[in-house]
């Protein structure tokens, strides 16, 4: 891991992560499926509500699309 790689701004996302996780999903992602679902698994058991904010906060959400007439 490089250094400083959990600055300030991190370890606040982390904490809530942790603290409510549905927050972070819509802070995030916005309202939609990925809300209700993050929703849903906390309602289920905080454990896994948390790792979907875990997930949602540090993935890449970069998807490469083609472009149409791309060979």
């Amino acid at each position: 891991m490089r250094a400083g790689w959990l600055d300030g701004s991190d370890t606040v996302a982390l904490v809530l992560c942790c603290l409510a996780p549905p927050f972070i999903v819509y802070r995030k992602r916005g309202f939609g499926v990925d809300l209700v679902l993050a929703f849903e698994l906390t309602l289920l058991g905080w454990l896994g509500g948390a790792m979907m904010a875990v997930y949602v906060q540090y993935a890449d959400a970069e998807v490469s699309v083609p472009r149409q007439g791309a060979t």
